[in-house]
């Protein structure tokens, strides 16, 4: 949904009824969040963040040197609805809409740099910034839910969401920082011909979140000698 009084991107111009990425827990229960075992295997140090629940970076790196960066196609990874649990799959759709919104996010944030440049190629001055959502599945509660009009069913979704953010030198590929941060996500859900479509509410202002922590991250670390 576009921010009142801003125009709506290109990218999210089409019907929104974007699905975001969600690990979806019970609705009384409160988000998982990672461990940083889960995402530390290359012997990155874990540091302090106010902006990621985990922050890692690679001892003894002098970011000070990079004044580039460049944004490749942001992944998803979605895991295998269990119908036990009312979960259910995104349609290829859903998918486009969500990744297109997430890129416009960063492509929007970094725009507004005035220390690193968005680029296109690798380079010795380049850092790569891959963003990753993970384990994406929607689910609605089982408690919840309403008759709607014409035979639809109106319904509460809960979801948690994943973000992933990795930080490599463009020319060797070497993995120099992590941020990851896990968010709840709330919309609603409507059921019509045995088809659910969702509309999450604060995507938008979820993924401008990601985007602008990132841009502001990164400015910080570029001004970092690693030591």
């Amino acid at each position: 949904y576009p921010r009142s009084g801003a125009p709506m991107r290109p990218q999210a111009k089409i019907s929104l009824y974007l699905v975001a990425s969600a690990v979806l827990a019970a609705c009384t229960t409160q988000p998982r969040v990672p461990t940083e075992s889960e995402f530390n295997y290359e012997g990155l140090k874990t540091g302090d963040s106010q902006r990621f629940e985990i922050a890692q970076f690679r001892p003894g790196v002098d970011f000070t040197h990079y004044t580039a960066v460049q944004i490749p196609d942001p992944e998803l990874e979605f895991r295998r609805p269990d119908r036990s649990q009312q979960e259910f799959p995104l349609s290829d759709e859903q998918k486009a809409r969500f990744r297109d919104l997430l890129a416009a996010s960063f492509r929007d944030a970094f725009a507004t740099s005035n220390t690193l440049t968005v680029v296109s190629h690798s380079g010795a001055d380049v850092l790569s910034l891959d963003v990753r959502v993970i384990d994406i599945v929607a689910r609605v509660p089982p408690t919840s839910g309403g008759i709607g009009s014409r035979g639809t069913i109106a319904l509460d979704a809960t979801g948690q969401v994943t973000l992933v953010l990795e930080i490599s030198d463009s020319e060797s590929g070497q993995l120099l920082a992590r941020g990851v941060e896990t968010r709840e996500v709330r919309g609603a859900a409507v059921m019509r011909d045995a088809s659910m479509l969702t509309r999450w509410e604060d995507v938008e202002t979820l993924t401008d979140r990601w985007a602008d922590a990132a841009r502001s991250g990164m400015e910080d670390l570029v001004t970092f000698d690693g030591s």
